[in-house]
């Protein structure tokens, strides 16, 4: 027979024993499940061919990204609001990308009627960006809406005439698209989250690591 103590005891094992067994399965859940949340989330669609015209005014196509990772970005030098965070975010994400060659920021601006390469290079000056590691490219207005839309699946309309003033003319998306090296969309990033950067870089390092 055993006793009553012993009983005690024994209900006690099983019961700090069910705790441990509890505690080691949230760790294991949480961990796997913060992980996930920076991790690239499988493959959108393949980014369409395209041909435009970088700030140095030199041609720029989609093939000089070939095996390299890249994050796009959409804004306009005229932009008053949410263009100005996300370039503000890309400048703190140069700074903390890897040194590399394959690792590139690209934006688009979706002004390109009136963002020509040399107001492009005077805007990207003020955000110190590095040649060869962020571009920033122009071209036919409606090919880049075009690309926007169908290429990297986001939103973009002509803002209606009375927002003109407080938006600058566009309603688009404040999205960072982060691009594996075969082209495909991998995932995307609030550019305008102050983690956006740091949020970046964790997908990016995913895909360094396939």
């Amino acid at each position: 027979m055993i006793s009553t103590k012993s009983k005690i005891v024994l209900v006690w094992l099983v019961a700090l024993l069910l705790c441990g067994l509890i505690a080691l399965a949230s760790y294991f859940f949480f961990s796997r499940l913060q992980e996930s949340s920076v991790r690239p989330a499988g493959t959108f669609k393949k980014v369409p061919d395209f041909e435009f015209t970088e700030r140095t005014g030199k041609p720029f196509n989609s093939k000089e990204l070939k095996g390299k990772i890249w994050v796009a970005d959409f804004i306009f030098t005229r932009c008053p609001g949410q263009c100005l965070s996300m370039s503000r975010h890309f400048a703190q994400l140069q700074k903390i990308l890897p040194k590399r060659d394959d690792v590139v920021l690209v934006s688009f601006s979706i002004d390109s009627n009136y963002d020509t390469p040399q107001i492009l290079s005077n805007y990207a000056d003020g955000y110190e960006a590095e040649a060869n590691r962020w571009f920033f490219l122009t071209g036919d207005q409606e090919k880049i809406h075009q690309l926007v839309i169908s290429g990297f699946l986001l939103p973009i309309a002509k803002t209606p005439e009375e927002r003109v003033a407080l938006e600058g003319g566009f309603t688009h998306s404040s999205r960072f698209v982060v691009i594996d090296r075969e082209g495909n969309i991998r995932s995307y990033v609030e550019g305008l989250s102050e983690d956006s950067p740091k949020d970046t870089l964790a997908a990016i390092h995913a895909l360094l690591k396939e």
